[in-house]
């Protein structure tokens, strides 16, 4: 048996191409605009985590240069502030030292130190002074990371760090 084919059949035929391929079209198109956003996306990510691990890892170092500056020389600087502390404790003072302000550079990059005296609490005695390290850094989009750290006056094995 044969099948015989009309021109009405032949014209249905040719006609279904086009509405196939621009949709074939238009599916591609989604998927490869869709890929190139999740691409560039995860790219983007990539970079900002490494900024951000880097700016970290350099505050983390201004924190580290800060602590050992203030044991350098036999500690004098430490030493220094301790008895600032004990002079605030035994005249019923606020403290009153002025900030230390230094700029290291780190890979290049700059980092912000800031060291003072503080007291944490209303009581005063020696336990509540703290030499204050403030350690900044920018990051790429010029936000600034910032580490935080207190070291105890009355036991300079006591530090707290905190992270911004």
């Amino acid at each position: 048996m044969m099948i015989r084919r009309t021109k009405n059949d032949i014209k249905t035929r040719q006609g279904f191409l086009l509405p196939v391929l621009i949709i074939y079209m238009v599916v591609a198109s989604i998927f490869l605009v869709t890929a190139y956003s999740m691409v560039y996306t995860n790219s983007k990510i990539a970079v900002d985590q490494y900024d951000i691990t880097q700016t970290h890892y350099r505050v983390i170092s201004g924190v580290e240069v800060a602590y050992g500056a203030l044991f350098a020389d036999s500690g004098d600087l430490f030493d220094n502030y301790k008895s600032a502390a004990e002079l605030c404790v035994s005249n019923n003072l606020e403290p009153s030292m002025g900030e230390l302000t230094d700029n290291i550079y780190v890979d290049g990059k700059e980092v912000n130190i800031t060291m003072k005296l503080i007291r944490k609490g209303v009581h005063q005695s020696l336990d509540n002074y703290y030499i204050h390290i403030d350690s900044i850094s920018k990051l790429s989009d010029g936000s600034e990371y910032k580490v935080i750290s207190d070291i105890s006056v009355y036991d300079p094995a006591l530090v707290w760090t905190k992270h911004e």
